[in-house]
């Protein structure tokens, strides 16, 4: 009997009663058998939920049952939770939603997306309606995060020293009190907080929020990880001298993944979460991925890198033949590129599915101007920081008009 768990995990975190009802009974309502929620669930509290669909013996399922019956209803919502927030495609954000952000700044909280005015008041719109709200709460933009269902944010310039976090639910507000200055690139998840710190040496150190405790990563032979690291729930993945580490936060262990990363990853993989190269890095269905800003050339020239880390082998590099691509950002399973030239193509690379599809062809916000005093020479630009995916639609600031005119709307495109 094959059963795609992915599919069935997705479908009842994304049911409007989740969180309210037995996850078992939404599952059951939309159709699944009990026998396949229950098996979906015990290969979950394992962490083996494949990656495709998979043959499973009946007697396996039926061995499981009274186990599965054993865990408490918070407890399996919160496992459907905790993996499916690794599988979000941004589904549940209605357009009107996705429009009222366009191409402002914004964070993700669970149940909504919170941007600012151009005083720093903070607003709430509700995923799922678009409804707006402004919070009893002042911030910069630019200097928040969002997890579940706090805001984290700070005041300071350079280095984060005043580090608080807001409950959109309960208007609690706290103080993170942590001894270090935290770097502005931060990662922060339901739990842990990752920061960069220079003490003579850089360091990556990890705030333990429920105890409130600090402590170095390191590798198992005492180096400390470096700035190219990537938090994923309860682990922290580290590109350190083109090896790829793996820190267990609750077993307190170093892995190796990869003992040597290729050449052409090595330098860029996982740069991009601290800025160092500009694109993104992320992760998505178990990948990790890193989009450099710039990629294209021949296929041995710079492409997207991605590492499945159930399987780590050899990194992967998606390659894309040809000249002056450029990553816009990537989001919820998706990547998207448009090329600098006469053809402006947008493109969408999709992690889950490793396809490339042309979204677009004379993309608008690519602007033509021309160089050159006695020889005139046409050149394209397309500046990818006034574009951002929301959910299902990319939004972009259109400059199709006549070069200088500043004339310029926001506009989106369906990325399915």
């Amino acid at each position: 009997m094959q059963r795609d768990y992915k599919e069935i995990m997705q479908t009842i975190s994304f049911h409007k009663d989740f969180g309210k009802r037995n996850p078992i009974d939404i599952g059951i309502e939309l159709g699944y058998s009990e026998r396949e929620i229950e098996e979906m669930l015990r290969l979950m509290s394992v962490g083996e939920i494949p990656d495709d669909k998979s043959q499973v013996n009946d007697s396996q399922v039926g061995e499981t049952v009274e186990e599965i019956r054993k865990y408490k209803k918070n407890s399996i919502s919160e496992k459907i939770e905790n993996s499916s927030c690794l599988y979000y495609d941004g589904r549940d954000i209605c357009k009107k939603c996705a429009d009222i952000i366009g191409i402002n700044e914004y964070v993700e909280l669970d149940k909504y997306l919170i941007t600012s005015d151009e005083n720093n008041n903070l607003i709430k719109i509700e995923k799922e309606t678009g409804e707006k709200e402004s919070i009893e709460l002042k911030a910069d933009i630019k200097k928040c995060k969002g997890w579940g269902n706090w805001i984290y944010f700070y005041h300071s310039n350079y280095k984060v020293t005043d580090l608080y976090r807001f409950n959109i639910e309960s208007s609690l507000i706290e103080q993170i009190y942590i001894e270090k200055e935290i770097s502005e690139d931060f990662q922060v998840n339901d739990r842990y907080l990752v920061f960069r710190y220079e003490n003579g040496a850089k360091q990556i150190m990890c705030c333990d929020m429920n105890n409130r405790t600090t402590q170095v990563i390191e590798t198992s032979k005492g180096e400390p990880y470096s700035e190219k690291f990537y938090l994923v729930g309860e682990k922290i993945y580290c590109n350190l001298y083109y090896q790829l580490h793996v820190y267990d936060l609750k077993e307190k262990k170093d892995t190796i993944l990869q003992e040597e990363i290729d050449d052409e990853a090595g330098f860029a993989f996982l740069g991009a979460a601290s800025s160092i190269i500009g694109g993104c890095t992320g992760y998505f269905a178990n990948k990790l991925y890193t989009a450099p800003r710039m990629i294209g050339g021949d296929e041995n020239k710079q492409g997207i890198f991605l590492c499945d880390v159930n399987h780590p082998g050899a990194i992967q590099i998606i390659h894309f033949p040809g000249y002056g691509k450029k990553i816009v950002k990537g989001g919820y399973g998706k990547i998207c590129y448009v090329t600098e030239d006469e053809d402006a193509i947008l493109s969408c690379y999709d992690i889950v599915t490793n396809t490339k599809k042309v979204i677009m062809e004379n993309f608008p916000a690519v602007s033509c101007f021309e160089q050159g005093r006695l020889i005139k020479k046409k050149s394209y630009f397309c500046d990818t920081s006034r574009m951002q995916i929301v959910g299902r639609w990319l939004y972009y600031r259109d400059v199709s008009g006549p070069f200088g005119s500043f004339e310029s709307t926001v506009e989106n495109v369906r990325l399915e």
